[in-house]
């Protein structure tokens, strides 16, 4: 029995970086991201079921459903804190753009890099994002709507991940470079 799934018609300009895959929660489907081309991918009938190449380099996270796909995009076109953000709805074959959304105290850093977003366990159309900075965002609904959940002063979150019932560890840096865990629940 094979079980692999082969990862073809990648771009050639894309071809430089590392691909990013994120399942969603019952790993039904997931989305294959290198650079700004985007795969979304049928596990059990082992098709692709959607390519899409964006202007500019994107991160991509299915909701915990598998329905849904969050698509941050790099817009640096006015200045480097732009970016946009998009959504794929897969049972309405549909997609929304935002326009081009600049980063302030109430929005993500997401034009900068560093973006990260994965599914919310506790809701479908929902994400917890980190910007490189330390602060968890959610975002939530058919508008893409950014909350702040947490802010953590002269912390830079490297690195975090669920736990089985929800909690979200996460590893901070703070200005000292000295690493520190937290947990969030």
């Amino acid at each position: 029995h094979d079980r692999s799934l082969q990862m073809n018609d990648v771009s050639k300009e894309v071809s430089m970086s590392r691909t990013v895959i994120q399942f969603n929660s019952n790993r039904s489907v997931f989305s294959s991201v290198k650079e700004n081309q985007l795969q979304i991918w049928d596990v059990p009938t082992r098709k692709k079921i959607v390519q899409r190449n964006f202007q500019h380099n994107i991160t991509a996270s299915p909701d915990r459903s598998g329905d849904r796909f969050l698509i941050v995009e790099q817009y640096n076109q006015e200045s480097f804190s732009d970016y946009r953000l998009h959504q794929i709805s897969l049972q309405k074959n549909s997609i929304y753009t935002s326009g081009v959304i600049q980063s302030t105290d109430s929005t993500m850093r997401a034009g900068f890099g560093g973006c990260e977003c994965k599914p919310a366990p506790y809701n479908d159309n929902t994400w917890i994002c980190t910007d490189g900075s330390g602060t968890i965002w959610e975002i939530s609904g058919d508008a893409l709507s950014q909350k702040r959940l947490l802010n953590i002063p002269d912390q830079k979150i490297v690195k975090w991940e669920y736990n089985t019932d929800g909690t979200i560890w996460f590893l901070t840096q703070n200005t000292n470079e000295e690493n520190l865990l937290w947990n969030l629940s």
